[in-house]
């Protein structure tokens, strides 16, 4: 009897795992899990430099040991970017454990209202309003705003477009100057050719899903319409990858082209233009 009576259990489990919904996979969980395996990529591009130089040092007897340094130089980069995604991938996992702790109970999107920043009372309040939440893409990026927003810049994140999804931050300086900013966390390099912007992993050049550079613009474009402005300047900025595109100021098609590292001081510059 209680034999049967275990096997009825473990059947009716059976039937409620095939029934129920398995849950829907976390982004951000699988943002740091694919950060991780091109860490992974990485450090075994690493190891086969290295053993490409072990192979090699016998052919070249009286140079051997410059073989072997020189496989052991070409093989750091790799050993640095992996050392960078793996981290990084530890932040992204950080900041999604946060953000759920904070937000236990699940919004309904049709209700979500945009970010915005809280309005500030001089009488009462002397520190400037939080940023609102980015994207984790854009969270890097958006960390290095709190100096401008000190300064009296306005700051909104994840403004969606209709039809160009969103814009990962929109600004406003003091005097009135306008600026979209999209976030990229491609890896290796970027490079502008022939009015097209193309990335270099390794050995391997390929172009984007997408047209950057041309989203950038018809996004410029759209907020200009939506919040009847006098113009926006459109950024572009790549929080990881390499910058190799060689025009003046680094302005490919009317979007300026920028690393995280300087996006601050490049939006400094443009608000006194």
């Amino acid at each position: 009897m209680l034999n049967v009576k275990r096997q009825f259990k473990q059947l009716k489990q059976r039937v409620l795992a095939f029934i129920t919904p398995s849950p829907e996979p976390d982004l951000a969980q699988l943002a740091a899990q694919e950060r991780r395996s091109e860490a992974l990529t990485k450090f075994a591009q690493a190891a086969f430099t290295i053993l490409i130089g072990i192979w090699l040092a016998p052919l070249f007897q009286k140079e051997a040991n410059l073989v072997m340094v020189a496989a052991v130089v070409c093989s750091v980069p790799f050993v640095i970017q992996g050392f960078k995604l793996w981290f990084s991938s530890n932040s992204v996992a950080k900041s999604n454990k946060s953000d759920k702790s904070s937000n236990p109970a699940p919004q309904n999107p049709k209700k979500k209202k945009l970010p915005t920043l809280a309005r500030q009372d001089t009488k009462t309040q002397k520190s400037p309003p939080p940023i609102p939440k980015s994207t984790p893409a854009a969270a890097p990026a958006t960390t290095s705003f709190r100096d401008l927003q000190q300064q009296g810049w306005k700051i909104t994140c994840n403004l969606p477009i209709p039809n160009l999804g969103n814009v990962d931050v929109f600004l406003q300086s003091p005097n009135k100057n306008s600026f979209i900013v999209n976030v990229q966390s491609y890896q290796g390099e970027v490079f502008f050719d022939e009015g097209i912007l193309k990335r270099r992993n390794w050995s391997q050049v390929s172009d984007f899903d997408q047209d950057l550079l041309q989203l950038c613009i018809d996004q410029a474009l759209a907020v200009k319409q939506m919040k009847r402005l006098r113009s926006v300047t459109p950024i572009l900025c790549f929080s990881e990858a390499t910058l190799s595109i060689e025009t003046v100021n680094n302005k490919a098609r009317d979007v300026y082209v920028v690393k995280q590292d300087s996006l601050v001081r490049k939006l400094v510059r443009l608000a006194k233009d």
